[in-house]
């Protein structure tokens, strides 16, 4: 990233933390013998804080708070249903507690910010020119691609192995299905959720008197590449988030570069027509629009956000206020039998959006707590961090990334952007305000 970083010296583990939570998201997709790899990754985060610090830092109050009423709500439903386990119980709260600790203690005590975000800013590049090279390739000599490693279990759809589901995948493409390239990632979704937090700290890096060149052309790789993912989540996302920062720009007075900006991005945005055209793009961006107009249908954008809210509304008066539990929603759901007319094409009757997931959890109540637990990041007045949280309310509104490791990257960048005391000295305010 540019901009500059006074100095002060940061320790290795301090490094070691920022590249396992930017990696925790890609290696978390392949299954790990009793663990999974962000299970892992909070406890490897718990041992290198405990080493940094030497002793354990005071709690803080406000997400303390949340974590003991999930944690009274999730044992109260939970003791009433047959099929919980208490080892099971026992390990959904110890990973929330570690993933709360994570992004609220943690990662502001010792991340090494501007390690992270230039480390971040390569990762995702790099993921975005793999996939514009994928559909490029497809585009003129029809050879589709998919780079999972293979012969290992992923942590997807129960487990399958990921030369059948890349077998599989591709295999679909000769009997009519639309090719969607996803660089390292299992879905294009997945991709997304991962690219637009990065997308969103450069944006607001375009403000200023002197925009260099080098950035603004990662800046349109990055967003090229999430518009080619054909997700509908990407392509509304970059839409409003280059729709706001050229609004910002435009009322801070700076018309020469949004001038520029204006001149350079329908050029872009011919190119990536173009190729979309060319790999069938377009079909899949019209099937789209065409399953949004119609809520009856099941596509995922229904399941996500009109079924949960059907799940809610389902649900007696006391769920409704206190919710069923953290972790509880799918054992709850069996045992009062609730369907909506959106479960015929699902196996999981707890996918929903990562906002209803959090609402059916903790309940109205507990949504509250978790609002006011934001309260910190809602009042910065920091372009990056304000950015940061229109991703967050657009992805958890959209998108079953709750509680995922790109939730994760995310809160733990919010949080930590707003510590002038973190590890790797205080930044310099050209890189985010």
């Amino acid at each position: 990233m540019d901009g500059k970083v006074r100095e002060n010296k940061t320790g290795f583990l301090n490094i070691i933390y920022g590249y396992l939570l930017l990696l925790t998201p890609i290696f978390d997709q392949y299954e790990m013998p009793f663990l999974s790899f962000f299970e892992i990754f909070c406890i490897i985060s718990v041992i290198i804080y405990i080493l940094e610090r030497k002793t354990i830092a005071r709690f803080r109050i406000n997400w303390f708070v949340y974590f003991g009423y999930a944690v009274l709500v999730t044992l109260c439903i939970a003791l009433g249903l047959q099929d919980t386990g208490m080892a099971d119980l026992a390990m959904r709260i110890i990973k929330l507690f570690l993933l709360l600790f994570n992004m609220f203690v943690i990662a502001p005590t010792i991340l090494d910010l501007e390690r992270c975000l230039k480390m971040y800013e390569r990762i995702v590049v790099i993921c975005a020119v793999v996939l514009i090279l994928q559909n490029l390739l497809y585009a003129v000599a029809k050879i589709p691609t998919m780079f999972l490693i293979p012969g290992v279990t992923l942590n997807y759809n129960g487990g399958i192995n990921s030369s059948e589901f890349m077998n599989y995948t591709i295999g679909r493409i000769y009997t009519g299905y639309y090719y969607r390239p996803c660089s390292f990632f299992i879905e294009p979704s997945f991709q997304v959720q991962y690219s637009l937090p990065l997308l969103a700290i450069m944006l607001t890096q375009l403000s200023g008197l002197h925009v260099k060149g080098k950035l603004l052309f990662r800046t349109l790789v990055v967003t090229a590449g999430m518009a080619l993912t054909t997700s509908f989540l990407g392509i509304a996302c970059v839409i409003i988030l280059w729709a706001v920062q050229l609004i910002q720009m435009a009322k801070s007075h700076e018309s020469k570069i949004v001038n520029r900006l204006v001149w350079i991005i329908p050029i872009i945005g011919a190119g990536t027509i173009y190729l979309a055209n060319r790999s069938l793009i377009s079909y899949s961006i019209t099937s789209k629009v065409t399953q949004l107009s119609n809520l009856s249908t099941t596509s995922s954008f229904t399941l996500r956000v009109v079924r949960g809210l059907e799940c809610f509304k389902q649900t007696n008066l006391l769920i409704k206020i206190f919710g069923c539990g953290y972790g509880n929603i799918t054992s709850y759901y069996h045992a009062i039998g609730l369907r909506t007319i959106y479960d015929t094409v699902i196996t999981d009757i707890s996918y929903m959006s990562g906002f209803f997931t959090l609402l059916c959890s903790v309940g109205i109540i507990g949504t509250i707590i978790y609002i006011i637990t934001l309260l910190p990041i809602m009042r910065c007045r920091v372009p990056a961090v304000r950015m940061l949280l229109l991703c967050f309310a657009l992805l958890m509104i959209s998108s079953a990334c709750f509680d995922t490791p790109n939730y994760c990257v995310m809160m733990a960048l919010m949080v930590t952007m707003l510590n002038p005391n973190r590890s790797g000295g205080e930044y310099d305010n050209s890189l985010y305000s």
